[in-house]
C-alpha cells in the first residue's frame, strides 16, 4: 500500500512498483494456501463422517480408518473418493 506523489521520480516509481509487485505475489500465496486449507479439511470432514458410517457398522475408529486406507490403496483411489462412495452407499 504505496501512494507516489507529483512530481514522480523514477526510484520512488520502481519502489511503488517494486512494492506493489512483491504485495501481490504474496496475497496470490496466501489465497492458494487458504484453498488448500480448505481442500484439506473438507476431506477430512468427509474421511470422518465416513469412519463414522463404518463405526455403526461394528468396527473401531482405528480399524475404521485402516479401512479405509486398505480401500482407497486396492482401488487406487484418494481416500477422499473412497470415503464418498461409503457416504453415498449408506444413504
Amino acid at each position: 500500500m504505496n501512494y507516489v506523489v507529483k512530481p514522480v521520480r523514477a526510484e520512488q516509481l520502481f519502489a511503488a512498483v517494486d512494492l506493489a509487485i512483491h504485495q501481490f505475489v504474496e496475497l496470490s500465496s496466501l489465497r492458494e494456501e487458504v484453498s488448500q486449507l480448505k481442500e484439506a479439511l473438507e476431506t477430512r470432514s468427509v474421511i470422518d463422517r465416513a469412519k463414522g458410517v463404518l463405526i455403526k457398522r461394528g468396527m473401531d475408529e482405528p480399524e475404521a480408518f485402516r479401512r479405509l486406507q486398505k480401500l482407497a490403496m486396492d482401488k487406487r483411489k484418494s481416500l477422499r473418493d473412497v470415503a464418498e462412495a461409503i457416504l453415498l452407499t449408506e444413504d
